[in-house]
Formats: C-alpha cells, sequence, structure tokens
C-alpha cells in the first residue's frame, strides 16, 4: 500500500482553477485548493469548503471490514477495482465537506478506460456509480463528491457497462467517433485477415501478498495485495511488525464530536477497578448568556476542567452522563459493553493509537445519534486512578 500523504488546507498557497478532463468546471470563477493528496488521488476544494486547519487523509485500502464491504458491494459491478477511504479532520474532530469537492484518480494501467467508472460505497454496503470525466490521455477519472466516505476506481463488467456508462464522458471522445466513420468504398478494419494466429496469451497468476497483488509472468496484476494481518505488533502471514503498534495498559479511548453548536466529549477507560464510559456534554458559548461568556473568558483557571477548544470554537462541558462497562479484546478489536445490557460497541485499531467504531449493536448509553459508525478515536496512555 502507498503511503498516504495528508496535507493541510492552510499549507497550500497555489491554487488553481477547477479541471475536469481538460474541461472547465461548473463554475469557472470558483478557486479550487489542492485539500488532499497521494501518488494515486488528488482532492481539490473552494476555500471555505472546510475549517480552518482541516487536514485531507486518502487512504488506499485492501483489507479490513471496509474492504469487505466494499467487496460485497461491486461483486456484480465491477470487473475490477480499486478502493479509498476519503477522510477529513479539524483539530482531530472529523468534518465533511460544506460544498461539492472534487476528486482525480489515477485509472491502473490495466483497466479499460471505455469501461472506467468512480462509485460511491456507503456505510450499510450500497453502491451508487457518481457522474465522472475520463481523461484518456492523463489516464485519469475526475468526480464531484458532497462527501467523504469509501470510494472505488472501477473497472465495469461488460454487460453492466450500457446500463452505468451513461454518467461518464470522456475527453477523448471526438477521436472515437471518427475512427467510427467507415467509407463505404472501402471495407470496414474488421474484415481484414488477422496478421497471426497465435494463440492468446493465458494468465497464470503467482498468489498475493500482504504487499503484493496476484501477478502473472507477463507483469498483468488482479485484485489487491492482502494487507498485513496484526496480530498485536506482527503480522500473523508475512511476520512483518508494525512500528506504530501500542499495547493496551491504563488508558482512554476519546473522541469530540460536535453536532451544530452541542458538544459531545466520549470518553471509554480501559482499566481501573470500575471501567467505564462517560459522554460530557457541552454548549458553544456564544450562545451562552452574556455575562457567563465574561466569568469564563475572565476566569480560565476557574473553568479549566469545563472547557474544551475544538477548531475555532470553545465549548463549555457542563453536563453530562456515563455507566459502568465491560470489554473484550482479540488482536486488534476491542468490543465493550455497556453494563447490564447487551449493548455493545466494537473499535478496531486501523494504525498507530486510532481506533475507528466498525459496529454497533443497540443503543449505547442512549447515544445512537452520536455514537455513529466510522468514528476515528484516539488511544491515549494514562495512569487511572484506582477507587
Amino acid at each position: 500500500m502507498k503511503k498516504i500523504l495528508a496535507f493541510s488546507l492552510a499549507a497550500f498557497l497555489l491554487v488553481s482553477l477547477c479541471a475536469c478532463g481538460g474541461k472547465e468546471s461548473n463554475n469557472s470563477s470558483e478557486i479550487m485548493l489542492s485539500v488532499g493528496k497521494t501518488e494515486e488521488v488528488e482532492v481539490k476544494a473552494a476555500e471555505n469548503v472546510f475549517p480552518e486547519n482541516t487536514v485531507v487523509e486518502i487512504k488506499a485500502i485492501s483489507s479490513g471490514d471496509d474492504y469487505e464491504t466494499a467487496t460485497t458491494a461491486l461483486k456484480t459491478t465491477a470487473k475490477k477495482f480499486t478502493v479509498y477511504d476519503i477522510t477529513a479532520k479539524s483539530e482531530n474532530v472529523s468534518v465533511q465537506p460544506n460544498g461539492t469537492v472534487e476528486a482525480t484518480f489515477e485509472v491502473p494501467a490495466e483497466y479499460d478506460l471505455d469501461r472506467v467508472a468512480v462509485i460511491y460505497i456507503s456505510d450499510d454496503g450500497k453502491a451508487e456509480t457518481l457522474s465522472c470525466t475520463v481523461d484518456k490521455t492523463a489516464k485519469t477519472v475526475t468526480a464531484q463528491l458532497s462527501h467523504f466516505s469509501l470510494y472505488a476506481v472501477v473497472e465495469l463488467v461488460e454487460e453492466d457497462t450500457q446500463s452505468t456508462i451513461s454518467g461518464v464522458t470522456s475527453s477523448d471522445s471526438a477521436s472515437e467517433t471518427s475512427s467510427n466513420n467507415t467509407s463505404l468504398d472501402k471495407p470496414a478494419e474488421s474484415s481484414k485477415p488477422t496478421e497471426s494466429s497465435k494463440p492468446a496469451h493465458t494468465h497464470s497468476f503467482a498468489a498475493a501478498t500482504c504487499t503484493s497483488a496476484k501477478k502473472c509472468a507477463c507483469g498483468v496484476t488482479e485484485g489487491k495485495a492482502l494487507g498485513h494481518d496484526y496480530v498485536e505488533d506482527k503480522c500473523s502471514r508475512c511476520g512483518a511488525i508494525d512500528k506504530t503498534y501500542k499495547a493496551l495498559t491504563s488508558g482512554y479511548w476519546t473522541v469530540a464530536v460536535v453536532d451544530g453548536n452541542t458538544l459531545y466529549d466520549v470518553s471509554f477507560v480501559f482499566s481501573g477497578e470500575e471501567p467505564n464510559a462517560s459522554i460530557g456534554i457541552g454548549d458553544n458559548i456564544k450562545g451562552l448568556p452574556e455575562d457567563f461568556q465574561n466569568e469564563i473568558l475572565n476566569n480560565p483557571a476557574d473553568y479549566s476542567d469545563s472547557i474544551l477548544k475544538v477548531g475555532n470554537e470553545t465549548y463549555y462541558v457542563g453536563r453530562g452522563f456515563g455507566c459502568p462497562i465491560t470489554f473484550e479484546t482479540n488482536k486488534n478489536t476491542v468490543v465493550i459493553t455497556e453494563m447490564d445490557s447487551t449493548n455493545t460497541i466494537t473499535l478496531t485499531r486501523t494504525a498507530g493509537d486510532k481506533y475507528k467504531i466498525t459496529a454497533i449493536s443497540g443503543d449505547f448509553m442512549g447515544e445512537s445519534n452520536t455514537l455513529k459508525v466510522g468514528i476515528v478515536l484516539t488511544w491515549k496512555e494514562a495512569e487511572i486512578a484506582e477507587n
């Protein structure tokens, strides 16, 4: 898997007009910034689409739950596919674009450019083909995205091409049209006898490994690399060591989720005599009475435990609740169960100290609208006081 490069919005000074397959965008006066780029993908957005200090991450995935979801969603549509997980964070809080962004994907060399498309894959495994433009010269495909999630660049299966390809345009379509204008005085090119009767090559693929897709001796690849299956810090297949691994000792998982003017500060305490989950609820201080705002801002030391800053906004965490929980760990997965109920949340380590909510069962702490699949929590080591 290629190294992910994350670019902060504030880091870019050079801007360019949005181009899609060599044509001007629908709004030629809108200036687009490159907000995230890897060797295979570039994402552009207008200046005010994200909060300041937003970091966009683009990750090609070839294993794990998200990859399995994509594989299931694309099994009847795509002959070949490459899956990307595109996310954005501002001050370590997940954010979505406030407007449309433009994503340009490099098309793998072995894909048929006449059947390339971009497909959005929802959390529940539904696939939606997006309108896009294929640039055959640059070998890229560009689509407009309304939010960040899983996206796949695919080569459509032949029987699905006619029904799906209608939303795809090509910047090289003129040359294709001229090639179909056959003179009545000349036989069609297809009527010429073949120059060779040599049998077609049959691929013989070597098995995929953690880092390489199945590959034929002729150089053609199929599918994707398996990806490492880490058990703690060591891959069970190839023995590679994950240098980002952190053992779970004393500590907690935490994430701040902003919903409108309300902040939810979520923590799951891993150790101690009584492991617990807690949610601190904060109000944006801009919505508090003016005299209380002044009291907080003029006496920061007195309110240090109740003030939390996320991005450019400040919140007063004056409400909250919690409950006892239990833990069950297996490899890089942690299942958290709310005491005296069957409500669970499953966390799966993605890299280093980052854990993603991959499953929720029941209405955990009554916060099904706040705690959602896909939210990323950070593991923090700490000394947890014993009660």
